[in-house]
Protein backbone atom coordinates (compact mmCIF):
# COMPACT_ATOMS: atom_id res chain seq x y z
CA UNK A 1 0.00 0.00 0.00
CA UNK A 2 2.87 2.36 0.78
CA UNK A 3 4.29 1.97 -2.74
CA UNK A 4 0.93 2.88 -4.25
CA UNK A 5 0.60 5.86 -1.91
CA UNK A 6 4.03 7.32 -2.66
CA UNK A 7 4.43 6.26 -6.31
CA UNK A 8 3.41 9.71 -7.51
CA UNK A 9 6.35 11.33 -5.74
CA UNK A 10 8.89 9.86 -8.14
CA UNK A 11 7.90 12.37 -10.83
CA UNK A 12 7.47 15.48 -8.69
CA UNK A 13 9.78 18.48 -9.16
CA UNK A 14 12.25 19.34 -6.43
CA UNK A 15 10.66 21.64 -3.84
CA UNK A 16 13.22 21.78 -1.01
CA UNK A 17 16.46 23.74 -1.37
CA UNK A 18 19.34 24.81 0.79
CA UNK A 19 18.59 28.13 2.38
CA UNK A 20 14.83 27.71 2.43
CA UNK A 21 13.20 30.05 4.91
CA UNK A 22 12.84 28.66 8.41
CA UNK A 23 9.47 29.30 10.00
CA UNK A 24 9.46 30.88 13.43
CA UNK A 25 6.72 28.53 14.62
CA UNK A 26 8.23 25.89 16.93
CA UNK A 27 7.15 22.27 16.73
CA UNK A 28 4.97 21.41 19.66
CA UNK A 29 1.92 19.30 20.22
CA UNK A 30 0.61 17.27 17.32
CA UNK A 31 -1.41 19.45 14.97
CA UNK A 32 -3.90 18.73 12.22
CA UNK A 33 -2.96 19.72 8.69
CA UNK A 34 -6.06 19.09 6.62
CA UNK A 35 -7.53 15.69 7.40
CA UNK A 36 -4.42 14.21 9.04
CA UNK A 37 -2.22 14.85 12.07
CA UNK A 38 1.42 15.93 11.91
CA UNK A 39 3.53 15.68 15.05
CA UNK A 40 6.91 15.01 16.64
CA UNK A 41 10.11 15.14 14.57
CA UNK A 42 8.12 15.10 11.32
CA UNK A 43 6.20 18.20 12.38
CA UNK A 44 9.43 19.96 13.34
CA UNK A 45 11.11 19.34 9.98
CA UNK A 46 7.87 20.09 8.14
CA UNK A 47 7.79 23.55 9.73
CA UNK A 48 11.52 24.19 9.42
CA UNK A 49 11.57 23.48 5.69
CA UNK A 50 8.64 25.64 4.68
CA UNK A 51 5.49 23.88 5.88
CA UNK A 52 2.40 23.57 3.74
CA UNK A 53 3.45 26.09 1.05
CA UNK A 54 6.40 23.81 0.20
CA UNK A 55 5.10 20.32 0.97
CA UNK A 56 1.34 20.60 0.62
CA UNK A 57 -0.86 18.66 2.99
CA UNK A 58 -0.25 15.17 4.40
CA UNK A 59 -1.83 12.27 2.51
CA UNK A 60 -2.03 10.06 5.60
CA UNK A 61 -1.09 9.96 9.26
CA UNK A 62 2.45 8.89 10.15
CA UNK A 63 2.97 5.15 9.74
CA UNK A 64 5.52 2.79 11.24
CA UNK A 65 8.24 1.03 9.28
CA UNK A 66 9.19 -2.61 9.86
CA UNK A 67 12.28 -1.69 11.88
CA UNK A 68 10.76 0.89 14.20
CA UNK A 69 10.97 4.07 12.15
CA UNK A 70 8.17 6.31 10.91
CA UNK A 71 7.25 7.85 7.59
CA UNK A 72 4.54 10.25 6.47
CA UNK A 73 3.67 11.09 2.85
CA UNK A 74 2.75 14.63 1.81
CA UNK A 75 1.56 16.01 -1.50
CA UNK A 76 5.09 16.99 -2.52
CA UNK A 77 7.37 14.63 -0.64
CA UNK A 78 7.79 12.10 2.14
CA UNK A 79 9.28 12.47 5.63
CA UNK A 80 11.22 9.72 7.41
CA UNK A 81 12.50 9.41 10.97
CA UNK A 82 13.90 6.77 13.31
CA UNK A 83 14.78 7.31 16.95
CA UNK A 84 18.29 5.84 16.73
CA UNK A 85 19.24 7.52 13.44
CA UNK A 86 20.79 10.99 13.73
CA UNK A 87 19.15 11.68 17.07
CA UNK A 88 15.66 10.89 15.81
CA UNK A 89 15.48 13.92 13.52
CA UNK A 90 13.10 13.66 10.56
CA UNK A 91 14.22 14.32 6.99
CA UNK A 92 12.27 15.04 3.83
CA UNK A 93 12.82 13.58 0.37
CA UNK A 94 11.18 14.23 -2.97
CA UNK A 95 11.80 14.39 -6.71
CA UNK A 96 14.49 12.25 -8.37
CA UNK A 97 16.33 11.59 -5.08
CA UNK A 98 13.19 10.03 -3.61
CA UNK A 99 12.58 8.05 -6.79
CA UNK A 100 16.09 6.57 -6.71
CA UNK A 101 15.90 5.73 -3.02
CA UNK A 102 12.62 3.94 -3.67
CA UNK A 103 14.25 1.99 -6.50
CA UNK A 104 17.02 0.95 -4.10
CA UNK A 105 14.56 -0.42 -1.54
CA UNK A 106 13.61 2.54 0.69
CA UNK A 107 15.05 2.34 4.22
CA UNK A 108 15.41 -1.44 3.83
CA UNK A 109 17.97 -0.97 1.06
CA UNK A 110 21.73 -0.56 1.26
CA UNK A 111 21.60 3.19 2.00
CA UNK A 112 19.33 2.99 5.06
CA UNK A 113 17.47 6.06 6.34
CA UNK A 114 18.02 9.62 5.12
CA UNK A 115 20.22 11.79 7.34
CA UNK A 116 19.67 15.03 5.45
CA UNK A 117 17.02 16.76 3.42
CA UNK A 118 17.47 17.21 -0.33
CA UNK A 119 19.75 20.13 -1.16
CA UNK A 120 20.76 21.99 -4.29
CA UNK A 121 24.41 22.10 -5.23
CA UNK A 122 26.63 23.39 -7.99
CA UNK A 123 30.07 22.54 -9.31
CA UNK A 124 30.61 26.19 -10.07
CA UNK A 125 31.53 27.75 -13.38
CA UNK A 126 33.17 30.77 -14.91
CA UNK A 127 32.00 34.08 -16.33
CA UNK A 128 33.13 35.76 -19.55
CA UNK A 129 32.31 39.49 -19.36
CA UNK A 130 29.54 40.60 -21.72
CA UNK A 131 29.08 37.03 -22.98
CA UNK A 132 27.75 34.82 -20.23
CA UNK A 133 28.30 32.21 -17.52
CA UNK A 134 29.57 28.78 -18.44
CA UNK A 135 30.50 25.47 -16.87
CA UNK A 136 27.96 25.35 -14.06
CA UNK A 137 26.38 21.95 -13.37
CA UNK A 138 23.51 22.34 -10.92
CA UNK A 139 22.36 19.24 -9.13
CA UNK A 140 20.72 17.76 -6.05
CA UNK A 141 22.04 15.57 -3.26
CA UNK A 142 20.91 13.89 -0.07
CA UNK A 143 22.85 11.99 2.57
CA UNK A 144 21.84 8.62 4.02
CA UNK A 145 23.14 6.37 6.80
CA UNK A 146 25.40 4.47 4.40
CA UNK A 147 26.02 6.78 1.47
CA UNK A 148 24.65 9.59 -0.67
CA UNK A 149 22.50 10.05 -3.75
CA UNK A 150 23.49 12.69 -6.31
CA UNK A 151 21.41 13.88 -9.27
CA UNK A 152 21.78 16.19 -12.27
CA UNK A 153 19.53 16.48 -15.28
CA UNK A 154 22.28 15.13 -17.51
CA UNK A 155 23.47 12.25 -15.33
CA UNK A 156 20.35 11.09 -13.52
CA UNK A 157 20.28 10.00 -9.86
CA UNK A 158 22.91 7.57 -8.57
CA UNK A 159 24.08 6.44 -5.13
CA UNK A 160 27.71 6.58 -4.03
CA UNK A 161 28.70 4.49 -1.02
CA UNK A 162 31.39 2.42 0.66
CA UNK A 163 35.05 2.56 -0.42
CA UNK A 164 34.13 4.26 -3.70
CA UNK A 165 32.55 7.10 -1.73
CA UNK A 166 35.72 7.43 0.36
CA UNK A 167 37.88 7.77 -2.77
CA UNK A 168 35.44 10.18 -4.41
CA UNK A 169 35.22 12.30 -1.24
CA UNK A 170 38.99 12.60 -0.98
CA UNK A 171 39.11 13.65 -4.65
CA UNK A 172 36.71 16.55 -4.01
CA UNK A 173 33.22 15.11 -4.48
CA UNK A 174 31.37 16.36 -7.59
CA UNK A 175 33.68 19.38 -7.87
CA UNK A 176 36.80 17.23 -7.95
CA UNK A 177 38.61 15.14 -10.51
CA UNK A 178 35.78 12.69 -11.18
CA UNK A 179 32.67 14.89 -11.32
CA UNK A 180 29.18 13.49 -10.81
CA UNK A 181 28.36 9.75 -10.86
CA UNK A 182 26.83 8.66 -14.17
CA UNK A 183 25.90 5.12 -13.15
CA UNK A 184 25.37 2.88 -10.14
CA UNK A 185 28.23 0.75 -8.83
CA UNK A 186 28.84 -2.71 -10.31
CA UNK A 187 31.01 -5.76 -9.76
CA UNK A 188 34.06 -6.30 -11.94
CA UNK A 189 35.10 -9.78 -13.10
CA UNK A 190 37.80 -9.91 -10.42
CA UNK A 191 35.31 -9.15 -7.63
CA UNK A 192 36.09 -5.47 -7.11
CA UNK A 193 33.45 -2.73 -7.08
CA UNK A 194 33.53 -0.02 -9.74
CA UNK A 195 31.49 3.03 -10.63
CA UNK A 196 31.53 5.39 -13.59
CA UNK A 197 31.76 9.14 -13.10
CA UNK A 198 31.77 12.00 -15.58
CA UNK A 199 35.55 12.01 -15.83
CA UNK A 200 36.62 8.51 -14.99
CA UNK A 201 35.97 5.23 -13.22
CA UNK A 202 36.65 4.54 -9.56
CA UNK A 203 37.46 0.93 -8.66
CA UNK A 204 37.80 -0.34 -5.11
CA UNK A 205 37.96 -3.63 -3.28
CA UNK A 206 34.91 -4.16 -1.09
Amino acid sequence: MRDNMIRVFAVLTMAVAAGVAVLAVPAGAEVSVGAFAVGGPIEQTFLETGGRPVWGGPLDNARGTADGGQFQPFEHGVFYTKSNVDGGKAYALNGPILAKWRELGWERGALGYPTSNVYKLSTGGFAIPLIGYFGDTPGLWSKFEHGVIYWTEGTGAHPVAGPIYDIWRKAGYESGAYGYPIGDDYRTPDGAVAQRFQRGIITATS
